[in-house]
């Protein structure tokens, strides 16, 4: 039996979730209606003008390696730009070190190249070698991100490597991280090899060649906006206040104002959704000049 598409979807939320789920339905077909509270497309991604040079007030690319934006952005005909520099660095002790980045996000490219970079001391990096003679991991289905690296690696490996890494990216701390949500990466290579660091060593050149990260040329923003003339019918400036009046709905909004709209059609996923905690986020930018 065939199931007929419902009369029309309404998407709440314009941000990169919205519109794409928004796109993708168009295409197949499918009659769907976006609505924006804000005056702009994009949610957190908006590109601007910062000391002469494009910039970006908030994603600002997306990885390579997950096939899904690239494609994406090659689909709408976009041409598509790599950092010229993908490393990055914490301070230590008041001093800027380079994290010698591995091939997976959230592991170090070896232990002695922490040591060479002075993020780790010898004694820590002892501990960290303690990882060869460790039987292999064995955990639930899921667990805080730090945990895990933590149980293979030690507490300093976790402090000065992965959480100054990953807690920026997420905007959370790695010991209540999910590791299988914000790392599935870590889980498949922590349940392959008994090793990390023999398994870190065995992998493949090919693994790690290549830029990390990707963007738009021109910006995220450009993304948005061939998203936006894609699609027959967004609405901005639009605060839905109830569910009632669509056929089916899409809700990327945040979770708060899901909460909101789904009080009275889903009471339970309303409690739940309420439950969720944001946090912010304060991006700084420095311009020097050359």
């Amino acid at each position: 039996m065939i199931r007929a598409m419902p009369k029309q979807v309404a998407v709440i939320g314009a941000g990169i979730t919205g519109l794409s789920a928004a796109y993708y339905l168009h295409r197949k077909g499918q009659s769907v209606v976006v609505y924006e509270a804000s005056d702009r497309l994009g949610g957190k991604i908006c590109t601007g003008e910062f000391a002469g040079s494009t910039f970006e007030h908030g994603a600002d690319a997306f990885l390579t390696r997950v096939p899904w934006a690239k494609d994406l952005s090659e689909e709408l005909g976009l041409d598509l730009v790599s950092p010229a520099s993908s490393s990055a660095s914490v301070v230590i002790d008041s001093v800027l070190k380079q994290m010698p980045m591995g091939p997976i996000l959230g592991l170090p490219k070896s232990i002695r190249a922490l040591v060479a970079s002075g993020i780790l001391q010898n004694t820590s990096a002892i501990r960290a070698y303690l990882d060869v003679l460790l039987p292999r991991s064995t955990h639930a289905d899921d667990l805080p991100l730090a945990d895990l690296v933590e149980a293979r690696l030690g507490k300093a490996v976790v402090d000065r490597f992965t959480d100054p890494l990953l807690a920026g990216i997420y905007a959370g701390d790695t010991r209540q991280l999910s590791l299988v949500s914000a790392a599935p990466q870590l889980a498949e290579f922590a349940s392959k090899h008994r090793s990390w660091l023999r398994g870190l060593k065995a992998m493949p050149s090919s693994v790690v060649s290549g830029p990390a990260f990707s963007s738009v040329k021109g910006g995220l923003t450009r993304l948005v906006e061939a998203l936006g003339r894609a699609l027959p019918a967004v609405h901005l400036s639009t605060t839905v206040q109830s569910l009632d009046q669509f056929d089916s709905v899409i809700l990327t909004c945040p979770a708060f104002e899901s909460a909101r709209l789904l009080q009275t059609v889903c009471p339970q996923a309303s409690v739940e959704l309420a439950k969720i905690s944001y946090a912010s986020v304060a991006l700084v930018c420095f311009a020097f000049a050359p």
